[in-house]
């Protein structure tokens, strides 16, 4: 599924190294919204004003697209004909209804800026509104990453080594073309899963837990007139997650996509055989191609760790990856820092449609302006009937503060 940037050549055969493949873009470019090929991104689209579909019903409007052929096998009542799952440009979207939550979101910022640029640009073609707001949607998602959510993960130190803050005001230009952007192997198939472990055992829905078992491949509480995408959202706003280590919920190490008790899936164990498929260096190599010297481990910890092993340094890059003591201001330890932070700052500087770089398919500096006042925070505002979040929806904040509902443009 996924895709490292192809290796040295070996002067005498040509050859790369293989490499498993990537059924998604590499780019953050919005396409878990609208999909990684023509015919999936088409399927998603009304073709008209630059919208995309939407699903529900009058009761509870405005969900994403029903899967009427059920293509993802979720969990549906046998008493409730309209409950279906949902179509969005990623095929994972059905995975947990925090997930899907997330999806719908987005797909009404979508809605909103299309329908905003539609009433500004009479006479636009459905194409070009739509290009127009996907190419909105793609920014808002990369300064989000950069701005509020990468800062959180990788601290202040790590962010500025690997130049990874956006700018405050003018033009990046920091594209460099023999920069390769494709997502590394290391990254998607053991660093970036990472938050497998801040995962809870429940979700915060309508005041009450629900437990995450009872939400996977499920989508009964998006139907839920008292709740819904709404309750949902503000239940992950109003939340901690949990540390970065080597624990991890038992509602993904016992009880994943569980449909007859005792019968569910291990994550823990998946994303360590997984990273043996992929054939991921392991834990101790990987730690010296980053330059990480000493002892980045409670010693409590990587004593439980080299016990499991007949030799150390046989150690899996998930396993020690998740558990070393996290960076200074950051979540996560410094070998996974090293790792995100080097895909990241491939990701913003191979990419030429990278959102603050100048050029003809540039934003104005008025617009890019604009997309620097984004926040996820407003864009949950925007798109639910939430009135009180966190100024920033990564940080729970006992004081909210109420965020006012604006236009884009």
């Amino acid at each position: 599924m996924y895709e490292l940037c192809p290796g040295p050549s070996d002067s005498e055969t040509g050859l790369f190294s293989r490499q498993q493949l990537n059924q998604n873009t590499h780019y953050i470019d919005g396409s878990q919204i609208y999909g990684s090929d023509v015919q999936t991104s088409t399927s998603l689209r009304t073709l008209y004003g630059g919208k995309l579909k939407t699903g529900g019903d009058a009761t509870i409007p405005n969900l994403l697209p029903k899967d009427t052929a059920n293509a993802a096998n979720c969990i549906l009542p046998a008493s409730n004909a309209n409950v279906k799952c949902f179509l969005a440009g990623d095929v994972r979207v059905n995975q947990n209804a925090a997930l899907i939550s997330l999806h719908t979101i987005f797909m009404r910022e979508h809605n909103i800026i299309a329908a905003g640029l539609e009433a500004l640009n009479n006479g636009w073609s459905d194409q070009i509104i739509y290009d127009e707001t996907r190419k909105i949607v793609g920014a808002i998602l990369q300064h989000i990453t950069y701005k509020e959510y990468l800062p959180e993960i990788l601290g202040d130190a790590i962010m500025n080594t690997y130049s990874l803050k956006p700018l405050t005001n003018g033009y990046f230009n920091g594209y460099v073309s023999s920069v390769n952007p494709a997502i590394r192997n290391e990254f998607s198939a053991a660093a970036f899963r990472f938050g497998h472990s801040q995962v809870h055992d429940s979700l915060k829905y309508n005041s009450k837990a629900q437990y995450f078992k009872d939400i996977f491949l499920n989508p009964a509480i998006l139907y839920d007139t008292a709740g819904g995408v709404d309750s949902i959202t503000k239940g992950l706003t109003d939340s901690y997650s949990q540390k970065v280590d080597e624990r991890m919920s038992s509602h993904l190490t016992r009880h994943l996509f569980e449909r007859q008790t005792g019968f569910g899936g291990d994550l823990a164990a998946i994303n360590i055989q997984r990273g043996r498929d992929h054939g991921l260096p392991l834990y101790h190599l990987m730690k010296t191609i980053c330059n990480i010297s000493g002892n980045v481990h409670e010693p409590s910890v990587w004593n439980a760790l080299s016990s499991l092993y007949r030799n150390p340094v046989d150690i899996d890059l998930f396993s020690a990856g998740v558990s070393e003591k996290p960076v200074t201001g950051g979540r996560i330890g410094p070998t996974f820092a090293c790792i995100i932070a080097k895909q990241f700052e491939a990701l913003k500087k191979g990419d030429r449609y990278y959102y603050e770089n100048s050029g003809d398919q540039a934003f104005t500096l008025g617009q890019l302006e604009e997309i620097r006042k984004t926040t996820l925070s407003k864009v949950i505002c925007r798109n639910t009937g939430i009135n009180f979040v966190p100024t920033n929806a990564f940080i729970k904040d006992t004081n909210v503060r109420y965020v006012v509902h604006f236009a884009l443009w």
